[in-house]
């Protein structure tokens, strides 16, 4: 009988190792659809043109309907944005309009680590 208990005890420890490997492997979000760093997701928000604060260069900005918590687990780290500056000149046109994008959220370091948004697509826009 104790012969059973070592079996077990090797077996237990293995599924017991396997399952959280499997676990580990699988993890999704419990928003799959929700924004995250370096992933293409939708936003909302309104375009607003800016200056950047690093070159002086005037640019745009997604000012978000509502707060995306975002994190690259590096650089930028875990943030809660508000508002994201367009690393691009595809909203330009856009001034003061709601759009809804398809795009990327990246950390970008120019003298502050903060959230950009590139490759953008806009799926929708009014007034």
């Amino acid at each position: 009988m104790p012969d059973a208990k070592i079996l077990s005890l090797p077996r237990l420890l293995l599924a017991l190792s396997a399952a959280s490997v499997l676990a580990a492997c699988v993890h999704t979000p419990l928003h799959p659809g929700e924004p995250r760093a370096n992933k293409p997701a939708e936003y909302d928000g309104r375009v607003m043109p800016v200056t950047d604060p690093v070159s002086g260069q005037a640019v745009h900005e997604l000012v978000l309907d509502q707060p995306v918590p975002l994190d690259d687990q590096s650089t930028c780290g875990a943030k809660t944005v508000k508002r994201m500056v367009v690393d691009a000149h595809a909203l330009d046109a856009l001034d003061g309009q709601h759009v809804r994008v398809r795009a990327t959220a990246f950390c970008k370091v120019n003298g502050v680590a903060d959230y950009r948004l590139r490759n953008i697509s806009v799926i929708r826009s009014r007034p």
